[in-house]
């Protein structure tokens, strides 16, 4: 591992997560725009419509962000993006599970009716798309840490470049 030089390791690490992380939120954001049954739909909700607005603005900040030059100084903003689009994407997700859960509990205090019951394929799309949301969350955390590691090298474990 001594012999490969660290620029490339760090070019195609991040960008095959990043490539893997924009394919994760994509899915995602189609999978619920596609989740719909009989009377209901997940852009009838406002939660899983925005799920869907941020999974589509996630994925198309990450494909301009391939368009970057490897050796541009936007590389250290890039980062600052990538933590708010995670932070975006937390809590995109943590609202759209709030909501399925509603949908398939109900709210007895609030006299709100389980549904899922009665619309299981779209509960079962809603639940995918979740699924998806938080490999997307997860892979844009691990992203951002790998990000920093190499370019701000927080630890010191390599010697200033000379």
């Amino acid at each position: 591992m001594s012999d490969v030089d660290p620029s490339v390791f760090r070019t195609t690490s991040t960008l095959t997560l990043r490539f893997l992380a924009t394919l994760t939120s994509l899915i995602a954001a189609v999978v619920m725009y596609v989740s719909r049954e009989k009377f209901v739909k997940a852009t009838d909700l406002v939660c899983f419509y925005y799920f869907i607005v941020v999974n589509g603005i996630v994925s198309g900040y990450s494909l301009l962000v391939f368009a970057l030059p490897p050796l541009s100084l936007l590389w250290r903003f890039i980062i600052v993006l990538d933590v708010v689009v995670g932070m975006l994407l937390t809590a995109v997700n943590s609202a759209a599970l709030g909501m399925a859960y509603l949908e398939k509990h109900g709210n007895t205090h609030a006299k709100w009716k389980p549904i899922c019951s009665n619309v299981p394929q779209y509960c079962c799309k809603v639940m995918w798309a979740l699924i998806a949301g938080y490999i997307a969350v997860s892979m844009y955390l691990f992203l951002s840490i790998l990000c920093i590691y190499f370019t701000l090298n927080p630890l010191l474990l390599q010697g200033a470049k000379e």
